[in-house]
């Protein structure tokens, strides 16, 4: 048998390391770099990945803003670790994980940034995360899709525009660290990008802020500083008119939902009384413009008060005598509370007694004005 030469010897080998070579990175490929078929969005409806999750979709600057988030492992694979984490210039307040919309509700970590550890996520296994920002007093003017992060592959949902003038931007990151691993790059460690912002353009004739509760509670409890909340309180005949809101404890309520108002209060509100309403008591000589509050979408109180303070400015405490509060009940109808003045300064002895208000002057001719009702709505005086 004739030898084979080095040279014949040799090509035989580099054949073989190139065939194995190209099996191995075959096998890299498809354990490291596929990419997890992963649905995500805002909002808690998993059939929707193009919605805004903030909650009020507008915050006043230096408030509380919150977000509601949602993933979904739609592939064939587990994904054996999966992770939140979140860049921005607002502050992480706190945020809880569930994998249902109804709890039970895990605190994520918000010591620095925000980073919420899910564990494994299974296929077909959902996400869902509310989380809460502190924005900043003044916000950049930064178009939040134009992130060099940003995702370019056009199927791919991965944000949606801020609407106002101004607004803060969030930039979400889902993210594994083993098993088939979502991201740009198609390699361990990337990560999915969903930017959201809130507005932040209230104006001095409104707030409105996020009131964050602490889901993981047996018995949720929101944060009392967060519950609230009084637009620019300053009476000058350029602003002649303020609004305050204190809202119950109300174990949770207020951030149940995605899309809800949050709490927020306004005055010099456009509001034709007889054309929305019809009531005879649209026909009231009013003293003073409408404030408004709104808190978590018309929510009632019945069993505590909500607490309205309004200050006006050139309406002296003599000239009101009653309190005009028009409100919709349960099945969207229009109803009005006519107020009368309380005993006294404490207000409604108990939570069954009357609703009513509590009058007292300010200097320059100025009144305050102290509201006890179970209900949001319009208020005005006569």
């Amino acid at each position: 048998m004739t030898p084979m030469s080095p040279r014949w010897r040799s090509s035989r080998v580099l054949a073989a390391l190139i065939i194995s070579g190209s099996l191995l990175a075959s096998s890299v490929a498809t354990s490291l770099g596929a990419v997890a078929n992963l649905g995500f969005g805002g909002g808690w409806d998993t059939t929707n990945s193009d919605v805004t999750g903030a909650t009020p979709d507008t915050v006043s600057p230096g408030k509380i803003a919150g977000f509601y988030l949602w993933a979904q492992n739609k592939d064939t694979a587990n994904l054996s670790t999966f992770f939140l984490g979140a860049t921005t210039d607002a502050t992480p307040i706190g945020a809880f994980w569930s994998h249902s919309p109804s709890g039970p509700w895990t605190a994520c970590d918000t010591s620095q940034v925000l980073l919420c550890t899910f564990g494994p996520l299974n296929s077909g296994g959902k996400v869902f995360v509310e989380a809460a920002f502190r924005v900043q007093a003044s916000t950049a003017h930064t178009n939040c899709l134009t992130d060099p992060n940003r995702k370019t592959e056009p199927a791919i949902k991965d944000g949606v525009d801020p609407t106002g003038a101004s607004w803060a931007c969030v930039d979400f990151q889902w993210y594994s660290g083993s098993g088939y691993v979502p991201g740009k790059n198609r390699s361990r460690g990337d990560a999915y990008h969903w930017f959201d912002a809130v507005n932040t353009d209230t104006g001095v004739d409104s707030a409105a802020q996020f009131p964050f509760c602490d889901l993981s509670a047996a018995v949720p409890n929101c944060d009392s500083g967060l519950l609230s909340l009084t637009d620019t309180q300053n009476l000058t005949k350029g602003n002649p008119q303020w609004t305050s809101v204190l809202v119950p404890n109300a174990n949770g309520l207020y951030n149940s939902g995605h899309g809800t108002t949050g709490i927020g209060v306004a005055d010099n509100v456009s509001f034709d009384c007889n054309a929305v309403t019809g009531l005879s008591e649209c026909s009231t000589t009013f003293l003073s413009q409408f404030s408004s509050v709104d808190v978590n979408s018309g929510l009632e109180f019945p069993d505590s008060w909500v607490k309205v303070d309004i200050g006006v400015y050139g309406v002296a405490a003599s000239k009101i005598h009653n309190v005009f509060h028009f409100y919709q009940d349960g099945n969207g109808d229009w109803q009005v509370e006519t107020l009368s003045k309380c005993s006294d300064a404490n207000g409604p002895a108990t939570t069954s007694s009357a609703a009513c208000f509590w009058v007292v002057s300010l200097k320059g001719n100025s009144s305050q004005v102290t509201i006890w009702t179970h209900h949001n709505g319009k208020f005005n005086m006569g």
